[in-house]
């Protein structure tokens, strides 16, 4: 995350359980700062005095004040806090609590919780309206974007998207909002007037993103042929009826896990290509997805449930495999479908 000004970067280091201070005048650290268990999302205040972080194993976020690098406040929210975003006139912090399917809008005048929002199933990313009018929260596990009011903290309408949103982000101009698709790589554009997904957009594979990923650049000539196939694409706003003012959008996305990871990776390749059958296709992904961040949080820390996981995985992809190659030979055999 980048400080308004961009002097500074903050990166949220997972397994340390703390906060990078990066000065880009020279590209040095010059600070490493302590915060809760497992941070993952952070956000910025809008005049760049704090920095307010998701710590995703312990339910709270941090206060950062930048003057000092050091975490001035801490709060409780909900279970596992994960996407964070601060409104832009700077009055409100929002939380998206994946494990309790809520909301939590803190107060920045005094650090209080102000409101608890009950969302969708696994509410992950999250992103702010440049009016701080609504706020937009993709609920994976619903495929679905939830729009809440700002004022009375109503949800106002559910917007269906792509398999399993994870990241979200406004254009700088509000009229499109992007939500990063990660088990069917692709990117929903909504068009925010009247709540349509305009266009769905293949990208690369597990496309994950977290906080804000839309930017404005200066005019000038859009690239002419965008790889869809990249973990990272550049998307001009004629191309992908997108917004933003002047110039392009650029969306980055990054393959969730490395292609080296059997155990996570192939089942959400397969997802929409079907291990078995339709149906028990959609189950298997779907059972992975849901359970995967967890795992991912946890393993890394526990060789012995790291390498569990990876091999009762494997298992159930080479029988998923199996029992398909299996299902088509009885199809053939007999000519008849039995999905």
């Amino acid at each position: 995350m980048v400080s308004p000004d961009g002097a500074y970067v903050y990166v949220a280091n997972n397994h340390d359980n703390t906060v990078s201070v990066i000065d880009t005048s020279n590209y040095t650290v010059i600070a490493s700062i302590y915060v809760g268990r497992w941070p993952e999302g952070l956000a910025v205040s809008p005049d760049g005095n704090h920095v307010y972080v998701a710590n995703t194993g312990d339910g709270t976020i941090s206060v950062i004040e930048t003057a000092l690098s050091a975490v001035t406040t801490t709060v409780s929210v909900g279970r596992g806090p994960y996407g964070i975003a601060v409104a832009p006139r700077g009055d409100a912090v929002y939380v998206a609590n994946t494990h309790d399917n809520t909301v939590t809008v803190v107060r920045t005048a005094d650090n209080v919780v102000a409101a608890t929002i009950p969302v969708g199933r696994r509410p992950i990313g999250v992103a702010v309206a440049p009016d701080s009018q609504y706020l937009y929260v993709a609920t994976s596990e619903d495929n679905a974007v939830s729009v809440i009011r700002g004022s009375d903290h109503t949800i106002i309408t559910t917007i269906e998207v792509g398999e399993w949103p994870y990241g979200i982000a406004t254009t700088p101009d509000g009229e499109y909002v992007y939500v990063t698709n990660i088990a069917d790589d692709s990117v929903s554009v909504i068009r925010t007037s009247d709540a349509i997904v305009t266009a769905t957009l293949p990208v690369g594979a597990d496309p994950y993103s977290v906080g804000n990923f839309i930017a404005n650049v200066p005019e000038g000539p859009a690239p002419d042929d965008p790889d869809p196939g990249h973990a990272g694409s550049a998307l001009s706003s004629s191309s992908s009826s997108g917004g933003g003012g002047g110039g392009c959008c650029f969306i980055t996305t990054a393959s969730c896990w490395p292609s080296g990871e059997g155990h996570r990776h192939v089942p959400g390749m397969s997802h929409g290509r079907y291990l078995v059958g339709k149906s028990l296709g959609h189950a298997l992904a779907r059972l992975f997805c849901s359970h995967a961040p967890r795992f991912a949080n946890v393993s890394p820390r526990h060789a012995g449930l790291y390498l569990l996981v990876r091999w009762v995985m494997l298992l159930l992809v080479g029988a998923a495999l199996t029992a398909g190659v299996a299902a088509f030979d009885v199809r053939h055999r007999f000519g008849r479908k039995i999905y």
